[in-house]
C-alpha cells in the first residue's frame, strides 16, 4: 500500500552499516505505517465528503417541506382537544354512573358483620393489660415535676 505513494522508493542511507542495515530491515514497516495512514486520511476525506452531501441533500429536504399555515395546524390542535375532552366526559358520566349503582346496604351489612366478629373480650383484656403496664412511679414522678414548676 505504502509503494502506491512513491515512498518505497526513498533511499534510507547512513554512514553507519549496522544502522543503515537496521533502517533497510525496518524501512517496509515504516513506509508500510505511513502509507496506511495516508490510505486512512484519503478514507476520511471520503467520508467527510459523504457526511457534507448526506448534509446538503437533508437541508434541500427540509427546504423542500411545504410551508403549513399556522391556523390549520391550531385548527387540528383545537379538534384534537375537542376529541379528547368528549372521551373524557363519556368516561367521567360512566364512573359516577358506576358510583351511583352501589348498593349502600349491602357495604353495610358487611361493616356490621365485621363488628359482630370482633371479640370484645379479647379487646378488653389486651386493654387491661395495657392498664396494668403503666408505671404508677413514672407517671407519679412526672406529675410531682409539673407541680414543682
Amino acid at each position: 500500500m505504502a509503494n502506491k505513494f512513491g515512498l518505497g522508493s526513498l533511499s534510507l542511507e547512513t554512514k553507519k552499516p549496522n544502522t543503515t542495515a537496521w533502517i533497510n530491515k525496518a524501512k517496509p514497516y515504516f513506509v508500510d505505517q505511513i502509507g496506511d495512514t495516508l490510505q486512512g486520511d484519503l478514507d476520511m476525506n471520503n467520508f467527510q465528503d459523504k457526511i457534507a452531501k448526506q448534509k446538503l441533500d437533508i437541508q434541500q429536504l427540509i427546504d423542500n417541506i411545504p410551508d403549513e399555515n399556522e391556523d390549520t395546524f391550531q385548527q387540528e390542535l383545537n379538534a384534537l382537544e375537542t376529541k379528547l375532552n368528549s372521551e373524557l366526559q363519556k368516561e367521567l358520566t360512566n364512573i359516577k354512573q358506576q358510583i351511583q349503582n352501589i348498593d349502600g346496604s349491602e357495604i353495610k351489612t358487611y361493616i356490621q358483620q365485621q363488628i359482630q366478629n370482633i371479640d370484645d373480650s379479647e379487646i378488653k383484656t389486651y386493654i387491661q393489660q395495657q392498664i396494668q403496664n403503666i408505671d404508677d412511679s413514672v407517671t407519679q414522678q412526672q406529675i410531682t415535676t409539673i407541680n414543682n414548676l
